[in-house]
């Protein structure tokens, strides 16, 4: 994907709901919300960056200059969505509260399941305060939801965090490190700019780390940011966090208004894709 278009800047400092490839906002400009300040309600207006974020990665986050990785050769687990199909008559709107992918995108879900992709990543505070909800969807979604998460490579300042989240997934043991990422960035400040940096951390958090180095590196995770890539450049993904459901519907925090709104956003979108 190429660098963003000075359209696409625009629009996005003007929502002012996510972090983009060209977001300003750094982790450390943020403060750390405690149990009560995961509302509902998006924060609009951006702080002044903060000397405590870790000059290589604030470059590599403002600069936004990293292109996607090439596109790889289809799996035979992907399948093509239906075409796009004319919303229902239902409380959300299409143009006003999501958008319509046209044409509708590959899934790498089972036919009978509605997949559900959020696109992140681990240094965007918008995502750090978005996941308490995701954690709340997750608890309470329909079996027949397949939830996948895609970290964000906008530049490569931000591989390495994808890196680690793919690694952590190879080795099942994200539920361990996905929320203590997001802690240790956002709430430490810890930014961990290094390869060696995020090992030494997953290490503390009982992570074998010859193996944790090994999966890091491995062809399964180039593959898989490879992969991430293609999805992101095919949804013309250009801020996060961003919600897309069966490669048809795509929207986030600026569309809904509020976080509790954009699960209810995702509710509906499953329910039409159930039901269809």
């Amino acid at each position: 994907m190429k660098c963003i278009s000075p359209l696409a800047l625009i629009l996005l400092v003007t929502l002012l709901a996510g972090c983009g490839n060209s977001d300003k906002e750094q982790v450390a400009s943020q403060p750390a919300p405690d149990a009560q300040q995961a509302s509902a309600t998006l924060d609009t207006t951006p702080a002044e960056v903060a000397e405590a974020v870790a000059e290589p990665v604030a470059e590599a986050v403002e600069a936004g200059e990293g292109e996607l990785g090439s596109e790889p050769q289809a799996s035979t687990e992907i399948r093509l969505a239906q075409a796009t199909p004319t919303p229902l008559a239902t409380r959300f709107v299409a143009g006003k509260h999501y958008t319509l992918i046209n044409p509708a995108q590959p899934t790498v879900s089972a036919p009978d399941q509605v997949e559900v992709t959020e696109f992140f990543y681990y240094t965007c505070p918008h995502c750090y305060n978005f996941e308490p909800f995701v954690q709340t969807y997750l608890a309470r979604k329909p079996a027949y939801v397949n939830f996948v998460r895609v970290p964000a490579v906008f530049n490569p300042g931000l591989e390495l965090y994808a890196r680690a989240y793919y690694a952590a997934e190879a080795m099942g043991i994200l539920e361990k490190t996905h929320g203590a990422m997001f802690k240790e960035i956002h709430v430490k400040r810890n930014m961990m700019t290094t390869e060696d940096a995020i090992v030494d951390f997953y290490i503390s958090l009982g992570v074998d780390g010859v193996e944790f180095r090994k999966t890091f590196n491995s062809f399964a995770v180039d593959t898989k940011l490879r992969q991430g890539a293609t999805m992101a450049r095919r949804f013309k993904i250009t801020g996060v966090p961003t919600v897309v459901v069966n490669g048809k519907y795509m929207t986030g925090g600026s569309l809904a208004g509020s976080y509790e709104t954009l699960l209810e956003i995702i509710d509906e979108l499953v329910m039409i894709e159930h039901t269809r």
